[in-house]
């Protein structure tokens, strides 16, 4: 074998060895073995060897990228009349066209498909397979995601909503380790719902939408309801002078809950709290609609006033000072009839202390964490 044979021979193991798609190996007919006994023969005729420059006419592959891509193989378009079949061809064709938009308009009749989707009806009988499919599968997931929003909605305003998730939030705001009643809480609220559905007795089928709009309105809605039903309660059973054990008895929603000296103490602050915004409201010193949030910046500021102490323990106990100062006086100021003794571990029920665990792990989220939650909480106003 000749150099320049195997030199043409490694060549054609090298680009056959190539996993490019669509190269295809050259004609035989430029690796004749004529070719290759001709090379460097004196006897070899001029229209077969190089000009005066020295270069052969016909070498099966040229440096230039001109000659490279007029040998690459261009791939077959699947669509196209040129891949369709016989069959499809005659389908598709203007009479058969025609044929299909009478049948549709003949069934869409019978089926009654109302007038005005009609239209819709003989549009799709034109298109294409893989379009129609595509037509029909978006309008199924429409379909599905209008059922689930019609069914998230009856849920919404049903018993056992109200009972499992409006009741736990209401029960959440009587805890006295809550520390903010309005600021973030809707986004705590939801994501630990979002995280924990069994714990408020969401559906299965339903948990799947927990992150919808109208969920979160929903919950929005309930906690601001909740909040004024507070706020009315607390101006109420002022104005009658209800002894703090009878405002915070009518605060719960469940007869079974069991009270501490934190929840009275709480409350006592709370509605002394109140009575001092209110004065304010009056003499046009501050707006009624802001209580809550007055509450808020107050629990904050007294959580940060503490946070350098080293010691929890004393750190919980000069941050719950104020609120056992608000027990004493509201005791001074509206007398009990009779004191109630805190509740003790063994008489707390399990709901009960079910609801104390949903506010810790609330107030363990970090920022971030909040972050990825986007509630709506448009109705946040009270």
């Amino acid at each position: 074998m000749s150099i320049f044979a195997a030199i043409e021979d490694r060549e054609r193991q090298h680009y056959s060895s190539q996993a490019l798609t669509g190269l295809q190996r050259l004609p035989s007919e430029y690796f004749s073995d004529d070719e290759d006994e001709n090379i460097g023969a004196t006897s070899t005729p001029a229209s077969r060897t190089a000009g005066a420059n020295g270069i052969r006419s016909r070498a099966p592959f040229s440096n230039s990228p001109a000659v490279n891509q007029s040998r690459m193989p261009t791939p077959p378009s699947s669509l196209g009349r040129r891949t369709r079949s016989e069959f499809e061809l005659a389908e598709w064709s203007p009479a058969n066209k025609v044929h299909l938009m009478e049948y549709a308009t003949s069934i869409g009749a019978e089926y009654g498909v109302p007038v005005e989707e009609r239209d819709h009806l003989i549009a799709a009988s034109l298109l294409p397979t893989h379009k129609l499919v595509l037509v029909t599968y978006a309008k199924m997931l429409g379909g599905n995601r209008e059922n689930l929003d019609r069914d998230l909605q009856a849920y919404c305003v049903s018993a056992e909503f109200k009972e499992h998730v409006i009741g736990r939030l209401r029960s959440v705001l009587l805890d006295p380790k809550l520390s903010s009643y309005k600021e973030g809480l809707l986004t705590r609220l939801l994501r630990h719902i979002r995280l924990n559905p069994a714990v408020y007795r969401i559906p299965s089928g339903m948990r799947e939408s927990i992150t919808s709009l109208i969920f979160s309105r929903a919950v929005s809605k309930a906690l601001t309801n909740a909040r004024s039903e507070l706020k009315r309660k607390m101006i109420d059973y002022w104005s009658k002078k209800k002894d703090i054990y009878t405002l915070v008895k009518h605060l719960s929603w469940n007869s079974t809950q069991e009270m501490s000296d934190a929840v009275w103490a709480r409350f006592a602050w709370l509605q002394l709290k109140l009575v001092d915004y209110r004065e304010h409201v009056e003499n046009g010193q501050k707006d009624d609609d802001k209580f809550w949030n007055s509450i808020d910046d107050e629990l904050k500021s007294r959580r940060e006033m503490y946070t350098d102490l080293p010691l929890e323990d004393e750190r919980l106990s000069r941050i719950s000072f104020i609120f056992e100062e608000s027990l004493a006086t509201h005791q001074t100021l509206c007398p009990p009839v009779k004191k109630f003794r805190s509740a003790t571990a063994h008489q707390i029920p399990a709901w009960q202390k079910e609801i104390s665990r949903v506010v810790d792990e609330m107030e363990q989220y970090t920022q971030s964490e909040l972050a990825n939650e986007e509630p709506q909480d448009d109705e946040e106003q009270n």
